[in-house]
């Protein structure tokens, strides 16, 4: 498991860029330790100038500070509940996450083999969530960090906190967590903006 995947509390910065989505993430310290960026073909960045984002497919790539892809996570064409499935450095399929059908936003996490490893809830806004493993017990949150209010009304930036128990020692489990917030914000948060 790569180094990054170590850490217990990150930040994750979304840049506004043009026709991609592109997260810079920090560590508690405030020192950049990678960058998630979407990657899309001229297709697809045309196709989504006339359809609903959050029915478009996407790719993520988590790349470390020294620019080594280390995760991976892709989105399929959605309907109405989206699947990501999560990839390590080698491209290796390590978990997928399944939202399901509720009031507020859920997730499960399985594993390759189909069992369940976790659930993400989040609240009504799909601002916070609250992550928890098999067993139910709480394993990390995420939650967006407001901005002033002049921000929030001009840019379509979102930032995110990313914590993990420091106790989890799944590393499958941590690398879904520490990588699924730019995941989130592309299913909930990009068709509105």
């Amino acid at each position: 498991m790569d180094s990054f995947f170590l850490n217990n509390s990150l930040f994750v910065d979304e840049k506004v860029t043009i026709m991609r989505n592109e997260y810079k993430i920090y560590d508690s310290q405030g020192v950049q330790i990678g960058v998630c960026k979407e990657k899309r073909s001229i297709a697809s960045m045309a196709l989504s100038m006339l359809a609903s984002k959050d029915v478009m497919p996407f790719r993520l790539e988590l790349s470390d500070a020294r620019g080594n892809v280390i995760a991976t996570l892709s989105k399929g064409v959605t309907l109405f509940m989206s699947t990501l499935k999560m990839h390590d450095a080698r491209g290796v399929h390590i978990s997928t996450v399944k939202q399901k059908f509720g009031l507020t936003p859920r997730f499960e996490i399985m594993g390759v083999n189909g069992n369940k490893l976790g659930e993400i809830k989040g609240d009504f806004l799909a601002w916070d969530f609250v992550i928890y493993d098999a067993m139910g017990n709480n394993i990390g949150a995420i939650n967006k960090k407001m901005g002033s209010l002049v921000r929030e009304m001009f840019t379509t930036a979102d930032k995110y906190n990313v914590f993990v128990s420091p106790d989890l020692n799944d590393e499958v489990l941590r690398q879904t967590i520490l990588t699924i917030a730019s995941g989130l914000d592309m299913i909930f948060k990009e068709n509105n903006k």
